[in-house]
């Protein structure tokens, strides 16, 4: 995971391996990454299409039929700041061969003119089910604890 003290650059991460993909913790801690992550110049389009490849379908026509996230980013993008966030807890609560409940706990920032100032401590909970096609997990419904 990241140092608390750098911004992760999302399109700068390396894909997941199919041994990664296997995992739902490091599946999970990757979404969390690239959703609390993003440059004052990317739309909600670009950061759906980035995430996209670690969620069920269902799950993708949610998150780009909601507004709020949209909203959110036009008002950082007019105050000139971004985002940032650090995964600095995971457990796995339950896990079964086809599905998971990951916790999550992300320390997110306000990078302003590069310094990163500390907002505050969110909780998310996801569940993650395995692709039976690929094998691989997705997340199919994120929640905040």
């Amino acid at each position: 995971m990241p140092a608390a003290t750098s911004q992760v650059q999302p399109n700068a991460l390396a894909s997941l391996d199919e041994a990664q993909w296997a995992d739902p913790e490091v599946v999970a801690a990757r979404f969390a990454l690239l959703r609390t992550n993003y440059r004052i110049a990317e739309g909600p389009a670009d950061i759906r299409a980035r995430s996209a490849p670690y969620l069920v379908p269902r799950l993708q026509q949610d998150l780009a039929a909601s507004s709020g996230g949209e909203a959110a980013l036009a008002e950082l993008r007019n105050q000139g700041r971004v985002f940032a966030g650090d995964v600095v807890g995971l457990v796995t609560s339950e896990r079964s061969q086809d599905r998971a409940l990951v916790d999550l706990t992300i320390q997110r920032f306000l990078v302003d003119d590069g310094a990163l100032d500390p907002q505050r401590v969110v909780f998310w909970r996801l569940t993650l089910v395995r692709d039976r096609l690929s094998g691989r997990w997705l997340v199919a419904d994120v929640h905040p604890s």
